[in-house]
């Protein structure tokens, strides 16, 4: 049986990302996977890459957002672990360290260590440019010189987590375009009450380019999100938000 099963939502204009994402993936990992792509209204030319590196492609001819292609597609995976992408990650060395802690037990969740430009509450702070100027060997020879120290807490996405912890969780609500933040609240309640913590693998590191492709009305299905958590969890979303706890990195960091 396969190791794991990468859950990939892309869309278009994505094909020099995707190239680069596949290439690095099969330079850098240790583990047999397969690659699940959901084409979320792209153009031909990202099509093409999925298609030249992947039989498991499904597709919408529109953006339908995460929730739906995120269930469809682990539905469809062959492995019993889980590692849910971005389009946009370049993956270093070691990127898939957690897979060799998998025992094949309930209850397994880690994240991957990013580094990102400008979000260094959840990542280790740095940058090598954009996809026209991206500085591969300098990443290479520098990202294995990082330190860094994970607090707690490392319950976002993106993921590896047991396909059974998925479905327990109670999957993405597919009444929202995204819903990361209802399905990461229901992960932190479901581990909590079986008390296990979500942690941060340090040796796994994925350089993240962080591109923001959102439709002109994110923000309001957004808030469509936050108003049924509030009423679901009767707390406001800050309240919520503060319930979580996050890890944070020191050194390379805050």
């Amino acid at each position: 049986m396969l190791d794991l099963s990468i859950i990939l939502p892309t869309m278009e204009g994505k094909s020099k990302y995707l190239e680069l994402f596949f290439n690095s993936l099969e330079k850098n990992s240790n583990c047999s996977y397969e690659v699940l792509v959901w084409c979320n209204g792209c153009d031909k030319e990202t099509i093409e890459v999925v298609n030249n590196n992947t039989d498991m492609v499904f597709g919408s001819d529109e953006n339908i957002g995460l929730s739906i292609p995120y269930n469809f597609l682990v539905k469809e995976s062959n492995s019993n672990l889980l590692f849910f992408a971005d389009d946009d990650f370049y993956f270093l060395p070691k990127w898939d360290n957690p897979v060799s802690n998998y025992t094949g037990d309930n209850f397994f969740w880690r994240n991957p260590m990013l580094i990102e430009k400008d979000r260094p509450s959840r990542s280790i702070k740095d940058y090598f440019g954009e996809i026209s100027n991206f500085r591969e060997s300098e990443l290479l020879y520098k990202y294995q010189n990082y330190t860094h120290k994970t607090i707690h807490y490392g319950g976002f996405m993106p993921a590896f987590i047991c396909k059974l912890d998925y479905i327990d969780i109670g999957e993405y609500n597919e009444d929202f375009f995204i819903g990361e933040a209802d399905f990461l609240y229901r992960t932190y309640k479901y581990y909590t009450d079986n008390r296990v913590i979500p942690t941060t693998d340090p040796e796994s590191l994925i350089y993240h380019f962080r591109l923001s492709n959102r439709p002109l009305n994110f923000s309001n299905m957004q808030l469509k999100m936050f108003e049924y958590m509030e009423n679901t969890y009767n707390k406001s979303i800050d309240e919520i938000d503060d319930e979580v706890p996050w890890f944070e990195v020191l050194n390379n960091a805050k």
